[in-house]
C-alpha cells in the first residue's frame, strides 16, 4: 500500500471516530429533559407567546433533529378563543458543528399537518402579525433559520368585516431564508365560498415567489391558479410593497368542463369552445390598475329548453378592474348571423350595469324547432333586428326593432300557411309596437298595427283591415294541424292572445258570406271570439257574435241578430232548407261541436225567434202534402204575409215553439218537434180562409169541422213520420175541446206574444 493511501485512510478513520464520539457526546448533552426545556424556550421566545407542546424526541442519523408532537399556540388577544396554530408534528433540524460545542443552532424547521386559524378583525388587524419567525437566541441555544418546510398543512381564514370564510388546505411549501430574503415555492388548494352566480369550488395555487424584508420588494417568478379547466398564471414584481408590475395569462381550453360547475338554473345543455386572455396589473397595491383582453374561439352554447345551439361564436373584449369593454362577438344560429357589442361596468359594485347591443341578420328557417313548443312549426323569410340591453343583471331593460320580410309560417293552427309575411316592430322591455304587419293566408289577406305586451305570454292589441278573409282557409280541419295537405298531427294553439278591432270588406267560409264586417276580435290559444260584429249578409243587415275553438272537439257558438235578410240563404246555411223566400228578421243562437254538415245535424243546439214577411214556400213537400191531405190540391207555391217561428234545438232535434204562418190559404199554428234529419212529431192547427174552408168541407163531408165566428174552418192535425213522408191524422181530442169552447183565439194570441218578444230582442239593432 502506498504512503498517500495510508494517510487518507488514517484521516478518514480519525474523522469517523470523531463523528462517533460527537454523536455520543450529543446524545449525552441532549437529554430528554433538556430537549423539552430547550423546545419550549425556542418556541416561546422566537414566537413571543406561550406555546404548549407534547412529546419531544431526539433523532440522530446523518443529521441531528428534534421532533416535537402536538404543538398548540394560543390566539392573539382580541381575536377568537380557538388556538391560532395547531401542529401535529414539528421537526427542528440542528446544525451539527455547534452541537459539538454544546450549542444548539436551528438551521431549518419542518411542519407536518400544520393548522393556522388566520383572522382579520373589525379593526382590519391580522392575528398573525407578531408571529413571523426571526433570528432569536437564548441560554445555550440560537436560531439561525434558513429553511421552513410545510407538509399537508392548512390555513383557515375568517374576515370579520366581510363575514367571509376561506380555507387553504393541502399546503406543501418550502420557505428559504437568506439574510433579508425569503423565497417561497410550493402548492396548495383554496376552498372558495359560492355566490349567486357560482357555486363553491376548490382553487389550486402553485407559487414561486421571493421577498426582500428590508426593501419590501417581491419578485413573482410564477403563480399559477387553476379551477379545472380554467387556468391563470401571473409573474412580475411588486416594489417596496406598493408599486405593482404584474403580467398574467388566462386560458380556458375546454368550456364543456365548466357546465357542471354552474348552478342548475344557469346550466347549459351544451357548452363548447375556448377562451384565452392576457392582462397586466400596475399602479399600487392600494389602488391597482388592471387592464387586459380576452378572445373566445369557436364557442357553442345551447341554453336549457332550446333544441338549436348558438354556434361558431368568436370575438374579443377588453376588461379592467371595474368593467368589461370593447366587446365584439359574432356567431351563428344556423346560417343566421348575430353580433354583440357594448360594455359591462360597475363590476366592483353589487349591481353591475349592462350596455349591450345585439344585431341579427338571417332567415326565419334557422329558428325552426328552436324550442320543443316550436318543433312542428315551419318558418322561412328574412329577419333583421337590433336589441339593446341596459341596466343591471337582475333587472335589465331592453329596446330595439325587428324586421321580417317575405315570411312563411306554417303549423300554428291555421288551414293554410301564412305567406308574404311582413313585420316591422319596435320593442321596449316586455312590450312592443307593431307599425306594420301584413300577409296572406291562401286568398285571405290582412294588414294590422298594434301593441304587444307580456312577451312570455304575448297579448296583442291590434287594429286589422282586410279585403278578403276566407274562414275555410284559416280554420284547420277537425283535429289536424295547420294545413289541409294531408297531415294528421294534433293541432297546436299559437301561444298568444290577440285582441282588437277587425274591418273586413268580404268575409267568406263555412258556407257563409259577409261584407263590410266590423267586429271586436280576440284570439286566445286557438279560440276565435268575434263580438258585436256588424255586417251585410244574405242581402240584409246582420249583427252576430261568433265563438270558435279550432281544436278538438271544435266547440263553437253563433249568436246572430238579423234585419231584413233573405230567408232562403239563412235557412239553407243553418238548416239545409232552401224552400222558403222572404224578408227575415230575428235572433238565432246556436252552439255545437264541429261545423261540418254531419256534425251540425247530430249535435247542434240553439234557440231563436225568426220572422219572415212577404214570402213564399216553393215546393215544400211537407206543406204541399199537408194541404193535399186536407183537400187543397195543386198548391206548389204557398205565399204568405208573415211566418213567425220560435224554436229550440237540442242535440240535433228541433222543437217548434208554436210557429205561426199567415198565408192566403189560411193561418197555421204549429207546435212539436222536427229533427234535423227530417223526422217530425207535430201538432198543427189550420184555420182556413172562407174560400178554402168551403173547398175542404165539400171534399171531407164526413169530417166534423169547427168554425170560428167569421165562418172559417179550423182543422187540428197530428203529423208524424218525416218531412219527406209525413203521416197525418186528425187530432180528435183537440177538436172536441175546441167544440166545447175550451180553446179560443190561439193564433192571435201567439202572434201578439211573438211580435212583442221580437220587438224587444231587435230593439238594439241599428
Amino acid at each position: 500500500m502506498s504512503k498517500p493511501i495510508k494517510i487518507v485512510i488514517a484521516i478518514v478513520s480519525v474523522i469517523v471516530v470523531l463523528m462517533i464520539a460527537g454523536f455520543i457526546a450529543i446524545k449525552a448533552f441532549l437529554t430528554p429533559e433538556r430537549l423539552r426545556q430547550i423546545s419550549e424556550q425556542i418556541a416561546s421566545q422566537s414566537l413571543q407567546r406561550p406555546v404548549e407542546i407534547g412529546t419531544v424526541n431526539l433523532s440522530v442519523g446523518f443529521g441531528v433533529s428534534i421532533s416535537i408532537q402536538d404543538v398548540s399556540i394560543p390566539n392573539t388577544k382580541g381575536f377568537s378563543t380557538q388556538p391560532m396554530i395547531e401542529i401535529e408534528r414539528t421537526v427542528l433540524n440542528l446544525k451539527f458543528l455547534p452541537l459539538l460545542q454544546r450549542r444548539i443552532v436551528i438551521g431549518s424547521i419542518d411542519f407536518d399537518r400544520f393548522v393556522l386559524n388566520l383572522e382579520r378583525n373589525a379593526r382590519k388587524e391580522l392575528n398573525v402579525l407578531t408571529l413571523m419567525p426571526k433570528e432569536a437566541k437564548g441560554q445555550g441555544w440560537a436560531m439561525s433559520l434558513d429553511k421552513l418546510r410545510l407538509k399537508k398543512c392548512e390555513v383557515k381564514y375568517y374576515d370579520a368585516i366581510t363575514k367571509s370564510r376561506y380555507r387553504f388546505f393541502d399546503i406543501n411549501q418550502e420557505v428559504n431564508f437568506r439574510k433579508n430574503r425569503i423565497s417561497l415555492r410550493g402548492r396548495q388548494r383554496v376552498s372558495v365560498p359560492g355566490n349567486e352566480l357560482l357555486p363553491a369550488d376548490d382553487i389550486i395555487i402553485e407559487n414561486s415567489v421571493e421577498y426582500d424584508t428590508l426593501s419590501k420588494d417581491m419578485k413573482v417568478k410564477n403563480i399559477r391558479v387553476r379551477i379545472d379547466p380554467a387556468q391563470m398564471t401571473i409573474s412580475g414584481n411588486i416594489e417596496k410593497g406598493e408599486s405593482v408590475d404584474l403580467r398574467g395569462e388566462i386560458t380556458l381550453d375546454r368550456m364543456s368542463r365548466i357546465t357542471g360547475m354552474l348552478p342548475e338554473e344557469y346550466r347549459f345543455e351544451r357548452l363548447e369552445g375556448a377562451l384565452r386572455g392576457e392582462f397586466t396589473v400596475s399602479g399600487t397595491t392600494k389602488d391597482p390598475k388592471i387592464e387586459g383582453g380576452c378572445e373566445i374561439e369557436e364557442v357553442t352554447i345551447m341554453p336549457k329548453g332550446m333544441s338549436r345551439a348558438l354556434e361558431r361564436i368568436n370575438g374579443a373584449f377588453k376588461f379592467n378592474r371595474t368593467s368589461v369593454h370593447e366587446i365584439r362577438i359574432e356567431g351563428n344560429i344556423g346560417k343566421t348571423k348575430f353580433a354583440i357589442g357594448g360594455d359591462i361596468s360597475n363590476l366592483d359594485k353589487p349591481a353591475p350595469l349592462l350596455n349591450i347591443s345585439t344585431e341579427l341578420t338571417g332567415n326565419l328557417d334557422d329558428f325552426q324547432s328552436l324550442t320543443p313548443e316550436m318543433k312542428d312549426v315551419k318558418l322561412s323569410g328574412k329577419i333583421n333586428g337590433k336589441i339593446t340591453l341596459k341596466g343591471t343583471f337582475k333587472d335589465p331593460s331592453y329596446f330595439g326593432d325587428i324586421r321580417i320580410s317575405d315570411g312563411l309560417i306554417d303549423g300554428i293552427g291555421m288551414g293554410k300557411p301564412l305567406t308574404g309575411f311582413t313585420l316591422k316592430a319596435t320593442m321596449q322591455n316586455n312590450a312592443g309596437r307593431v307599425t306594420e304587419c301584413r300577409g296572406r293566408i291562401g286568398k285571405s289577406d290582412f294588414s294590422l298595427t298594434g301593441f304587444v305586451s307580456n312577451f312570455k305570454k304575448p297579448v296583442a292589441q291590434i287594429n286589422s283591415r282586410s279585403n278578403l278573409i276566407d274562414l275555410d282557409e284559416i280554420l284547420p280541419e277537425k283535429g289536424t294541424s295547420a294545413s289541409r295537405s294531408g297531415r294528421s298531427k294534433p293541432a297546436k294553439a299559437v301561444p298568444l292572445t290577440i285582441q282588437g278591432t277587425v274591418v273586413v270588406k268580404k268575409l267568406t267560409g263555412l258556407d257563409m258570406e259577409f261584407t263590410n264586417v266590423n267586429a271586436n276580435f280576440s284570439y286566445v290559444d286557438g279560440v276565435i271570439d268575434l263580438k258585436n260584429c256588424r255586417a251585410q249578409a244574405y242581402d240584409g243587415q246582420v249583427n252576430f257574435d261568433f265563438y270558435y275553438n279550432a281544436y278538438s272537439p271544435e266547440p263553437y257558438r253563433i249568436n246572430s241578430r238579423m234585419t231584413s235578410v233573405q230567408a232562403q240563404k239563412v235557412t239553407k246555411r243553418l238548416l239545409g232548407f232552401d224552400k222558403i223566400k222572404g224578408d227575415l228578421s230575428g235572433v238565432a243562437n246556436f252552439n255545437g261541436n264541429g261545423l261540418d254538415r254531419q256534425s251540425v245535424q247530430s249535435n247542434i243546439s240553439g234557440r231563436g225567434n225568426l220572422k219572415v214577411i212577404n214570402g213564399e214556400f216553393n215546393n215544400f213537400d211537407f206543406l204541399v202534402k199537408l194541404l193535399e191531405w186536407i183537400g187543397i190540391k195543386g198548391q206548389k207555391v204557398v205565399r204568405f204575409n208573415t211566418f213567425n217561428t220560435g224554436f229550440t234545438v237540442a242535440n240535433g232535434r228541433a222543437r217548434a215553439d208554436d210557429w205561426t204562418l199567415s198565408a192566403r190559404v189560411g193561418d197555421f199554428l204549429i207546435g212539436g218537434t222536427i229533427g234535423l234529419n227530417g223526422t217530425i212529431d207535430m201538432n198543427i192547427a189550420v184555420t182556413l180562409s172562407k174560400h178554402y174552408s168551403d173547398i175542404v168541407k165539400r171534399h171531407h163531408g164526413d169530417w166534423i169541422f169547427f168554425g170560428d165566428k167569421e165562418g172559417r174552418t179550423v182543422i187540428d192535425v197530428i203529423a208524424k213520420g218525416s218531412m219527406k213522408k209525413p203521416r197525418f191524422t186528425l187530432d180528435r181530442n183537440r177538436i172536441k175541446e175546441r167544440i166545447k169552447g175550451n180553446i179560443k183565439n190561439e193564433f192571435d194570441k201567439k202572434i201578439k206574444d211573438f211580435e212583442s218578444d221580437l220587438k224587444n230582442i231587435l230593439k238594439g239593432i241599428r
